[in-house]
């Protein structure tokens, strides 16, 4: 919301769980000329939670007939596609925007929700908003009926001004800080990580810090337990900045995740002022070689122990200029970098005169 803030006659329609109900004062966050609705959902159920969301917005559309744009921020797609062609023609609106996070593959694999997501893709105002350019490439690949311009690349999160966190200056090698933050899981490389800098602390010193994704994952990283800088523990917004901005590498080479999707902690990273280690794929590796806000490695012949052992000392000019492809990053992540872009991909540009429905089916 904190973007959606500077731009009036924007309503937002956001659930209440009845099993859950955050602490946050929504209508503290509106802008100017903005309205808060709220619908009932009870769990998590996506599917069931997209039926109530959309007609919590007939019910809207029936009381405010100013309504011409619709944003889902969080939806079943194969809901929408299922339910919109009887919804579209009596609400009219003149753009549908739905949010994305997904790749094609299991939509597509689907035969009845293929044929569903196919037609609502050809329909004049509907927009698919996904969140990089790599997966807008296999959304039109997959569906290539549809009208690829109306398969778009929603403009990346915004990052906040703050304090930026000067890095160290390292005189030997084995004060040099990495950092492998948040959700502990498999697929991060923590079991290849842990024996390098157990066995060779001159390479530097390793924190891992958070909480399990689950009992398995604990039980399966149990080799954590004998690494001095390994924390366990819930980590607050504010805690995990401090935490990311206390190293000088933040280490994102995770082997299980889908490589075109945006990266939280690069994000997380890039806010501290710190660089990043990543693979040489995907979107990752696409924000390195475009800003140079940290170092890729490929995975096939990857020597991890000995990329570690190479990397540039924080303080040197090698370091320096990774923090200027730090800067670069945040600079072209400003809001008045973004927001033009944002609106024009959601329909909401200069002289359109609307009122902007955003739906969230969960707070």
């Amino acid at each position: 919301m904190r973007t959606l803030t500077r731009v009036t006659h924007i309503d937002y329609l956001v659930s209440r769980d009845a099993l859950f109900e955050p602490n946050a004062d929504l209508t503290q966050a509106l802008g100017l000329g903005q309205r808060l609705f709220r619908f009932a959902v009870l769990g998590s159920d996506l599917k069931k939670n997209t039926v109530a969301a959309l007609w919590a917005m007939v019910k809207l559309f029936s009381q405010f007939r100013d309504v011409r744009q619709v944003f889902f921020f969080d939806m079943d797609l194969v809901s929408i596609a299922k339910w919109w062609p009887v919804l579209g023609p009596l609400l009219r609106v003149k753009q549908l925007s739905l949010l994305y996070l997904m790749g094609p593959e299991q939509i597509s694999g689907h035969p009845r929700s293929r044929r569903r997501v196919e037609r609502l893709l050809r329909r004049h105002e509907v927009v698919l908003c996904l969140r990089t350019s790599e997966l807008r490439q296999d959304w039109v690949a997959a569906f290539p009926d549809g009208d690829p311009e109306r398969i778009r690349t929603l403009p990346s999160l915004e990052i906040p001004e703050g304090v930026d966190h000067p890095p160290q200056y390292c005189q030997e090698r084995a004060d040099v800080r990495f950092g492998l933050l948040g959700q502990l899981r498999r697929g991060k490389s923590i079991d290849a990580l842990v024996p390098i800098f157990s066995s060779q602390p001159e390479i530097g010193k390793l924190k891992i810090a958070g909480s399990f994704a689950s009992p398995a994952e604990r039980e399966a990283l149990s080799l954590l337990q004998g690494l001095p800088g390994f924390e366990e523990r819930y980590l607050s917004d504010d805690e995990l900045l401090q935490l990311t901005a206390a190293q000088d590498y933040i280490v994102i080479l995770y082997d299980h995740w889908d490589k075109r999707m945006e990266s939280a902690v690069l994000y997380l990273a890039m806010r501290a002022n710190r660089p990043v280690l990543v693979y040489a794929e995907g979107w990752c590796d696409r924000m390195i070689r475009e800003f140079g806000c940290g170092l890729s490695v490929g995975r096939a012949d990857l020597d991890l122990r000995g990329f570690l052992a190479s990397l540039p000392l924080p303080g040197s000019s090698a370091y320096a200029a990774l923090i200027e492809g730090v800067q670069r990053f945040r600079q072209s992540h400003r809001t008045e970098a973004l927001l033009p872009n944002f609106f024009g991909c959601i329909g909401f540009g200069p002289g359109v005169d609307a009122r902007i429905p955003v739906m969230d089916r969960a707070t």
